[in-house]
Formats: C-alpha cells, structure tokens, sequence
C-alpha cells in the first residue's frame, strides 16, 4: 500500500460514522431506518470508495461519498417531507399494463412465493447504489469514471420533472394487499377491470420512468464499452435482475421500464455530446408520458401497444449495442481522447476530463 494521503482517513472516518453510528441514532437526520437494507447499501459504497483511496485510486470527482450522502437525504426528502401532494395516475398506468397481460402480477407471485427468488430481485432492488459504486471503481481511469458519474447524477436530476407530468406510485400502492395476488379477467374490458381492482388513489410520483432500471442500463453499457467481458456480463445480469424486481417488489408497471429505454437512451447521449440523439431520445419520452397521462394510450388496442413498445425499445437498445457512437479513440500521454471524426476534442469537453479531483 503506498504513502496514503491524510485525507483518505477523513473520508473513511466519515463513511465509518454513516455506516455504525448514524443507524443507531436514527432520528438525528433521519434518511435511514434502522436495518434498513438499501440504507446499508449506501453505506457499503460509501465506504468501498473510502478504501479506494488507500489504494491510490484517483477519484473522478470531488469527495463522492458526499455524493451517495446528499442523495441518500435527498431521496428521504423527496419520499416523506415533499410540501404538495400530487395524486397519482396509475389506474391508467395499469390500464396500460392490460396490453402486457399484467405480467408485473407473475412476477409479484414468484417473488412473494419463492424465498430465493424474493431474495435475490430484494437484494438486486435494494443494492442499486452499491452496484453503482462498484462499476465507478472497476472502470478504467479517470476520463471514463467522470463521464459516468456525470451519467448517474444527470439522470438523478432530470427524472424529476419527468416524474410530475405523469405522476405515479406503483402497483402495490394502487391495489394494496390485492398485490399480486389479483387475477384479472382479460375477456372484460380494461376500464371494467381496472375500476374493479383499485384499492385506493395512491400519492405518488416516481414510477415513470424507473430510475432503477435507466440506472442499470446505464450500467451494462459503460461496462461493456469500458471493462473487461467479465465485468459486462455481470453488469448485464445486474440488468436482468434489476428489471424483474421492479416489477416484483410492485414498485414499478411495465411501461414504466418501456420508457426508461429512451430516457437512459438520451442520458447516454448528452454525456456523450450527442445532442441530436439526445433530443430524440427525450422527445419519445416526453410522447410516453403526455400519451398516458392524457389516456390516449389507452385507445391502443394490445396488438398495436406491442408494436410501439417495440419502435420504443428495440432502436435506443440496438443503436447503443452496436456502433451508434464512435468507437474508443486513440488517446494522448495522459489517457484523454485525442481526435473525434478527424477534429480535436471539444475544448469545452478537455476541460471536463482535465478538472482537477481529490
């Protein structure tokens, strides 16, 4: 272990307190409950960026535990102390859904049926943060792990207003304990079906788009543009697992995850400076969400919802998987990028790989 700097003790200090002390005090800020799995998630990243340090490790941006810290606040805040109430609209959400069969009920069964099942998608679902800091560690120098991280807080920021224009809770907050238990008759119309099921018109606005399944494919696709076959592939099952406990655990309707695919889609491109894909990407979102919001998604017959989750779908994931963005770049003595389409680095973009870091 080489000559470590004074303030990797300071950063692991503070990871040490958040991780011991805070949950036994629960009430001093209050973002964690005690035993709470995801709150010990955060901790473990946090502290797993702490002990990168010792080992030399150049951090992409100023102290990022302080990062997983304010977003640990920021999402208790968000969930329990908003000052407005916006009643959601998840009986069009899982009116959608009938298209899909209400798949997400299978799901829900299986995970509450089988303990393994429910402890992998449960573990998968609640380690989101850590799987986050994991990938930032394992990606190869600087450049790469800034553009990520600028990746994860972008799409942290912008999912927000996302969430008030077509405000919803979850399955198992629209139908409380009919969930997953319930069994649609799909020979009655959906209207009739979903009127019949409600069990409340639940509070909420972070379902659409799913920030836990836009994380995860902003995950697998640094990891297999970045890292080693390995490091891809468990990315990608991370991926798998991610988008079947969202559907499980009843947080998430399966148009939910549809429009997460342009919304990563576009978060992939603004960091990677393409602004027309970008657009694009954000405009069939914005169409999703005004679309359903509005009902007219609802007049789709399932025939014609399959089709267009599939225009959604299939051309942000194939155009991502295969060669939509340039491929990696020769790079000069200090690992940047040296020439994009025959013409040197956005000055705008040097300065962003070069800014300075603890």
């Amino acid at each position: 272990m080489r000559n470590v700097p004074a303030r990797a003790y300071v950063f692991m200090a503070f990871s040490l307190a958040a991780a011991f002390l805070w949950p036994l005090k629960p009430d001093i800020l209050l973002p964690y409950i005690i035993l709470d799995p995801t709150a010990w998630f955060f901790c473990i990243g946090m502290m797993a960026l702490s002990l990168s340090r010792f080992y030399g490790l150049r951090q992409a941006v100023p102290a990022p535990e302080s990062y997983i810290f304010l977003y640990a606040l920021g999402l208790y805040f968000f969930e329990h102390h908003l000052p407005f109430k916006v009643p959601a609209l998840d009986a069009r959400l899982l009116s959608f859904d009938y298209s899909f069969g209400f798949f997400e009920m299978t799901v829900g069964r299986v995970y509450r049926q089988s303990a393994l099942a429910g402890a992998i998608l449960g573990l998968t679902y609640n380690s989101l943060m850590l799987a986050v800091t994991l990938l930032y560690l394992a990606l190869p120098g600087t450049p790469a792990r800034r553009r990520f991280t600028a990746a994860v807080v972008l799409a942290a920021i912008t999912i927000l207003p996302l969430y008030g224009i077509c405000p919803g809770a979850g399955p198992k907050y629209l139908l409380g304990d009919r969930f997953p238990w319930w069994t649609p008759d799909l020979a009655q119309s959906r209207a009739s079906i979903v009127a019949s099921a409600m069990h409340a018109i639940p509070n909420g606005m972070n379902a659409i788009p799913s920030g836990h399944f836009a994380w995860s494919l902003l995950l697998f696709w640094f990891a297999r543009k970045h890292c080693a076959g390995a490091v891809a592939a468990a990315a990608g099952i991370f991926m798998t697992l991610t988008c079947l406990a969202t559907l499980g655990t009843g947080e998430h309707y399966i148009v939910d995850l549809v429009v997460s695919v342009p919304f990563a889609a576009g978060i992939w491109a603004l960091v990677h400076w393409r602004w027309r894909y970008a657009g694009i990407s954000m405009a069939v979102v914005l169409l999703w969400l005004v679309a359903l919001r509005e009902g007219w998604a609802l007049a789709i017959p399932p025939v014609l919802a399959w089709v267009l989750t599939g225009m959604t779908v299939a051309p942000f994931a194939l155009y991502r998987a295969g060669r939509g963005l340039p491929s990696p770049r020769r790079r000069d003595a200090d690992g940047f990028p040296e020439r994009i389409h025959g013409h040197a680095v956005d000055v705008a973009e040097q300065a962003l790989l070069k800014s300075p870091a603890s």
